[in-house]
């Protein structure tokens, strides 16, 4: 029986835009690590969303820098060693560009990696995917039009399609609702995320997740999700 151990890291350049003047969240890294890694995470971080602003400010309103932004980079590495074949890298990046304001409550959206190319739930839950199984041709290039509602108060709808980039074409139709309810007075919050999609060369898909939480501090947020495929 062959030895495998794999090494993996995810998101050392992770920068999730969603709001540029947005408060600092607190970090998961220990202080020696944070001191080193998250001047160049920021650094990287204001990259992206600036250029991303850039450009929806370009085809889209004034409204391009108040507005939140979804654009995203990540590099990621796994490392594998088997016992009698040495070792084995592979690095991976995922990227997303977020164009709010190019048309009211119409998005176009280019990803390289959406959640419907990155396994199932268990594949996901043991971290990788094996190198001949992950998807090398997944970035998706389409238009979602967005309910103008508040999901604290009703469902919020969007709507998707658009193409995966490689060829043949792989037209993609998606469907995502997204519920946020107050437990009573308190703190407690349950949020519900739906999904519904179909690519032509893979068929439906589905997926649900339930999150109840509540803050902790200003930095802290407790959460229990509960996810179905």
């Amino acid at each position: 029986m062959h030895k495998m151990i794999t090494f993996c890291w995810l998101g050392l350049m992770t920068s999730l835009a969603t709001n540029a003047y947005a408060e600092e969240e607190d970090s998961d890294l220990p202080e020696w690590a944070e001191e080193r890694v998250e001047p160049f995470r920021e650094s990287v971080g204001n990259w992206v969303d600036n250029t991303s602003r850039r450009i929806d400010g370009f085809f889209g309103t004034d409204d391009h820098m108040q507005v939140a932004n979804e654009s995203y980079l990540r590099l990621g590495q796994e490392i594998d060693w088997m016992e009698g074949e040495g070792t084995s890298g592979d690095i991976n990046l995922r990227y997303r560009i977020d164009l709010p304001t190019s048309e009211d409550r119409l998005r176009l959206v280019i990803e390289s990696d959406p959640e419907e190319s990155q396994g199932t739930l268990e594949e996901q839950g043991s971290g990788r995917l094996a190198n001949d199984q992950r998807d090398r041709s997944s970035s998706t290039l389409g238009l979602d039009w967005l309910e103008s509602r508040d999901k604290r108060e009703n469902w919020s709808n969007r709507v998707g399609a658009g193409v995966r980039l490689r060829f043949p074409i792989d037209p993609y139709v998606r469907f995502t609702s997204e519920r946020l309810w107050q437990l009573g007075d308190g703190p407690w919050h349950l949020e519900s995320h739906n999904r519904v999609s179909w690519f032509n060369n893979e068929g439906y898909s589905a997926r649900t997740r339930w999150d109840v939480g509540r803050p902790l501090s200003e930095n802290r947020h407790l959460r229990f999700i509960s996810n179905v495929q």
